[in-house]
């Protein structure tokens, strides 16, 4: 039997991740030489990418296996904001409960995250949606301790990095919704120099490969598969169904990325008309199973269903940081990733070009703009760059390709 170029691809790149995941119950030689193991099999599967597949996005595919072998010989996994949208995942899978005790005390997380809420419960103030996105790579880690392979403690190195490849993975196929959403405006090989910057270019890449416990790649590939989608508007109630459940998708990885999704209904508005209410109530409705995990979280952990977990001085709307957050040092939008300059100088001729979809992109932006501002801790912690702008790097990216 005839093994095709992109099963050969997905092979080699399969073995390059059992070695990345499962690298303390390799045999010894391996072991010894793990570095050259994996920049080996990444250096196989990068020329198996570029020479073997076809099309533009073999270009992407040839970056790829170099991303995760710089993720897995680099030491962290699950650190910072990581802690919190882990804890979940391992309580459920593991202990079959929401109570983050031995979690935050493993991971070492603040004194006062082990105040309990008024229903008794520690508090996470981060989202649930990661943690449910991990489960399948999570699960096949727990498989090699059920099997005996390590103690299945749920904790330790192939359970996160077995997580940190599920982010990714799910980052690059971000990467790759950026290069198709591009494509269907601007030529080949233009959308592909142009995807490669917002990759490589500004904190993508990093949330990829040095932060991947955080949400940050989810939630910009989130947004971008709901742009991609949605990008010719919804008319039929399925659209409308999978614009509803996209967009739910969006909320439960990051619930402030809702500002993204009025873009598909001002889509369906410029081209179909006025949608009816059925089908406003259908996409509703679809957004809210997709998004309903992240109510029942809270409720159990807070008591409602709708908050604001950081408390109500978390975000001060009279004194927005408008221009720091752009502008400043310390992790500035554009300061660190100068790079989307280019996207600035564009926005005017994708406005000509697509005015109700630069429209759309402007508001929303502008809203993120605003909120991000206006949070106390602006600059986002110990971030790199401005980590909270995930969700516009889609759009820059369309008014790049304008400049360029």
């Amino acid at each position: 039997m005839k093994v095709g170029m992109r099963t050969r691809y997905l092979l080699v790149l399969s073995c390059l991740m059992v070695v990345g995941v499962f690298r303390p119950v390799l045999s010894e030689g391996i072991r010894e030489n793990w570095f050259g193991w994996v920049w080996g099999l990444a250096l196989v599967s990068a020329l198996v990418g570029f020479f073997g597949l076809k099309g533009r996005e073999r270009v992407l595919m040839g970056i790829l296996p170099f991303v995760l072998a710089l993720m897995y010989v680099q030491p962290q996994r699950v650190a910072s904001d990581g802690i919190f949208y882990f804890a979940p995942l391992h309580s459920l899978i593991i202990d079959g409960d929401l109570d983050f005790d031995n979690e935050y005390r493993v991971l070492g997380a603040l004194p006062g995250y082990f105040e309990p809420t008024r229903t008794g419960r520690l508090p996470n103030n981060f989202s649930i949606g990661p943690a449910l996105l991990w489960t399948p790579f999570y699960l096949v880690a727990h498989a090699g301790g059920l099997l005996g392979l390590y103690r299945p403690t749920g904790f330790g190195y192939p359970y996160f990095t077995s997580i940190a490849t599920g982010t990714l993975l799910a980052g690059f196929f971000g990467v790759i919704c950026v290069f198709r959403w591009i494509r269907s405006h601007f030529e080949p090989n233009l959308s592909l120099m142009t995807t490669i910057l917002v990759w490589l270019g500004t904190s993508h890449v990093w949330y990829m490969v040095f932060e991947p416990s955080m949400s940050h790649a989810m939630a910009m590939a989130s947004v971008a598969w709901f742009l991609l989608v949605t990008r010719k508007g919804a008319a039929s109630p399925r659209d409308f169904a999978v614009m509803g459940a996209l967009g739910g998708l969006v909320a439960l990885v990051r619930w402030q990325n809702v500002l993204f999704l009025p873009i598909g209904l001002l889509l369906s508005w410029s081209r179909s008309g006025r949608p009816d209410w059925r089908r406003l109530l259908l996409g509703g409705a679809a957004f809210l199973v997709v998004f309903s995990p992240q109510l029942f979280y809270w409720k159990a952990l807070y008591g409602s269903f709708l908050l604001i977990p950081q408390g109500g001085g978390y975000i001060d709307w009279s004194e927005p940081a408008m221009g720091p957050v752009l502008f400043s040092s310390r992790h500035g939008l554009l300061a660190w990733a100068p790079v989307l300059w280019l996207a600035v100088l564009g926005f005017p001729g994708l406005l000509r070009k697509v005015p109700v979809l630069a429209f759309g992109l402007a508001l929303s932006s502008a809203a993120a703009w605003y909120v991000n501002a206006s949070v106390y801790d602006w600059w986002a912690g110990a971030s790199f760059g401005s980590r909270r702008f995930d969700a516009a790097l889609p759009g820059f990216g369309l008014a790049m390709a304008v400049s360029l």
